[in-house]
């Protein structure tokens, strides 16, 4: 059937783009927005998320702006959930909130960031948790939200040793460096700087090198 061959093709489009984003190749944004379109015109609510999900690398896509075509894939592939996924649509709410970090309408995006995070603790999955806690901790970046993001932080970490996911630690170390810097709290800051430089070598992604060694540069 044609809509069997769209789907393969989809699938393997969303492939393509998350091998381009672990090998740091710039392309993977373009080729994971033609994989949401092609799911959002099968009116697929798993496909429209994965290509989502996979376009982001773990912070806002532009600094000082907001990527409108991102957050159109983020929006269709929402619409498409229709809340039939609550740890999905958890997800996919805390990436719209984040990539909104530069948008003017402050309350819009922490409301979103509060109702992923409250979704996706009623869903109970340990293992999507960090990634919206993630999300959450960007999407609430403000002086006034340092304890809990050192909190959100924490759970993180608790979180990683949990499940056991590399990545998931990663990411926990990445908003601990944050949290330790601005609360002046430089000794713990580097040493986590330091074990991220270490996670980041086992995983071997680029991109993730790349924002490991700015971090460490920055504290040095």
């Amino acid at each position: 059937a044609p809509e069997a061959g769209a789907g393969e093709r989809c699938d393997l489009t969303i492939q393509l783009g998350e091998a381009q984003r672990q090998a740091a190749q710039p392309e993977f944004r373009e080729t994971l927005l033609r994989a949401s379109r092609l799911a959002s015109d099968l009116g697929d609510a798993d496909r429209a998320a994965r290509a989502a999900l996979a376009n982001s690398r773990g912070f806002a896509s532009a600094f000082g702006a907001v990527d409108g075509e991102r957050l159109e894939a983020l929006e269709r592939a929402i619409a498409l959930d229709e809340r039939s996924d609550p740890a999905r649509c958890a997800r996919l709410l805390a990436l719209q909130a984040m990539e909104l970090q530069f948008d003017p309408d402050h309350e819009r995006r922490r409301g979103l960031a509060d109702e992923a995070l409250a979704l996706a603790r009623r869903a109970d999955d340990e293992r999507i948790l960090p990634y919206v806690l993630r999300d959450h901790f960007h999407a609430v970046w403000s002086a006034d939200t340092l304890a809990q993001r050192a909190r959100t932080a924490a759970e993180m970490a608790e979180l990683a040793d949990r499940t056991d996911d590399p990545l998931a630690r990663i990411w926990a170390l990445d908003r601990t460096v944050h949290a330790a810097a601005e609360a002046g709290e430089l000794r713990r800051a580097t040493e986590a700087s330091a074990e991220l430089l270490a996670r980041g070598d086992e995983l071997g992604q680029p991109g993730l090198r790349w924002h490991a060694t700015y971090y460490a540069a920055g504290l040095e």
